[in-house]
């Protein structure tokens, strides 16, 4: 039996409510923007949608990658002006995955802790085509449940149906235990 997205979200954090979850989502849309370049992307949202890691937001030339992962806790709070931004009680990286979030390492992997989404199985898909295309370094992959990381697969080369292949059956397994 496949254990559906709530149930793993219900494990983990489940003290959020659907619609605590849809404002973290939104506020972080608001934040940082989206961007089709997985090179500018932080983390891919559980609608698919790639949150642009850029800074361009904040001024920057919008050419790599600036801001680090673990400002995803800025979308709460307003660190310049010592505000909240939101009722809502703030967040952090690990809960951000813990929600279904996946944090992206462009080209050299990436960090989840739910099963993907179909949107995100179809981004994911292309993300490590991307990294085969530029990456001979290897490739790994880690799930984390509550900021601890829980399983690791290290991959010498990319073959991107093996990956999802592994990812597929960890879930499964994961699920039936």
């Amino acid at each position: 039996m496949i254990k559906k997205f709530a149930e793993f979200i219900e494990e983990s954090y489940g003290n959020r409510t659907p619609n605590e979850i849809a404002e973290i989502d939104d506020l972080a849309v608001k934040y940082f923007g989206t961007t089709k370049n997985f090179k500018l992307g932080g983390y891919i949202m559980r609608d698919g949608t790639i949150l642009d890691f850029s800074e361009s937001n904040m001024g920057s030339d919008g050419l790599d990658r600036y801001a680090d992962h673990r400002y995803i806790e800025r979308i709460t709070f307003d660190y310049e002006t010592d505000e909240k931004i939101s009722d809502i009680e703030e967040t952090d990286i690990w809960e951000f995955i813990d929600l279904g979030n996946i944090r992206i390492n462009y080209s050299s992997g990436f960090d989840l802790a739910q099963p993907m989404t179909p949107e995100q199985k179809k981004v994911i898909y292309q993300y490590i085509q991307q990294c085969a295309r530029i990456n001979r370094n290897g490739f790994y992959i880690t799930i984390f449940k509550e900021g601890k990381a829980i399983e690791h697969f290290d991959y010498d080369k990319i073959y991107v149906d093996i990956i999802m292949r592994d990812l597929d059956r960890y879930f499964d397994n994961a699920s039936n235990k």
